[in-house]
């Protein structure tokens, strides 16, 4: 038997070495859990910018709208929704970066410098996990908890944790639905939410944090406090049925979904037939 098969009869499933392996049997808590960070720029940057509107409709990223729902999963994947160039501004620092949770954290702070253009669009920051429940026949309930920085200017910002779920496997999935587990208009330089969903057995879900960065000027320059954090992950993941879903993860990492162009569809279940693609269905 090879390693692989060896590691796989145990419950571990290795599958890229690059990210790490996945505990598939409620044996222990996880290895590591990992993020992906995107900052979209909007409206403060050189070139390529946008306020609050696209093609389609207005965009709040309080999630206030299906209209909004429906196009964070790309934006979150520094794609944006409709890949027109207009639309593109995401900051090439920090667009897709994958990060790992540090003890029980995953996410950080600082201050975000962007060319000055505009206070009223602050840039947007968008925190995702892939979380699965791997039991094979029990729901289960989670709890995030969430830090950020956020700002109300336009009234196109504000900030929502966002859950994407899946109807199927990966490769039967071919809709999604999309629930705010809570949502704030207002501003702050710092504050904290929690919010709970329940997973279906064998299910991953897409946990999204949207909030708008807070503004902060000295002297003629444009800086914003950037705050973005899952935190108190010991209680997220207490059930070791609950994982980081690594192969979601590595498949949203490395997605190119060319063919999205109408911003109108309810297309995120791509990501999930990307996995399936990638890393065969479950």
């Amino acid at each position: 038997m090879s390693t692989l098969s060896n590691f796989q009869a145990a419950g571990v499933n290795i599958f890229d070495k690059g990210i790490g392996k996945e505990v598939t049997d409620g044996s222990r808590h996880p290895y590591n859990i990992p993020g992906i960070y995107t900052v979209n720029n909007r409206n403060n940057s050189w070139a390529t910018a946008w306020g609050s509107n696209d093609e389609w409709t207005t965009y709040y990223a309080y999630q206030n709208r299906y209209e909004d729902q429906l196009r964070t999963p790309w934006m979150a994947l520094g794609q944006y929704h409709n890949n027109t160039l207009g639309m593109s501004n995401t900051d090439l620092r920090k667009n897709r970066k994958l990060i790992y949770a540090s003890q029980s954290i995953l996410g950080g702070e600082g201050l975000h410098y962007t060319y000055p253009q505009t206070t009223s669009y602050s840039p947007i920051m968008f925190l995702t996990m892939f979380v699965r429940n791997f039991h094979p026949t029990v729901a289960k309930t989670v709890t995030f908890y969430n830090h950020y920085s956020y700002y109300w200017s336009s009234g196109y910002d504000g900030s929502a944790l966002l859950v994407v779920s899946p109807n199927g496997s990966y490769a039967g999935t071919n809709s999604c639905s999309y629930s705010n587990l809570w949502q704030r208009t207002g501003g702050s330089s710092n504050t904290t939410n929690s919010g709970s969903i329940t997973i279906q057995p064998n299910r991953t879900v897409m946990v999204i944090l949207v909030s708008t960065m807070y503004y902060w000027q000295q002297y003629s320059e444009y800086w914003f406090f950037e705050i973005a954090k899952f935190y108190s992950l010991e209680a997220t993941f207490s059930d070791p049925w609950i994982q980081p879903d690594l192969k979601m993860t590595q498949a949203a990492l490395t997605m190119n979904d060319m063919v999205n162009g109408d911003p109108t569809n309810n297309t995120a279940h791509r990501i999930w037939n990307r996995t399936a693609e990638l890393y065969g269905d479950r």
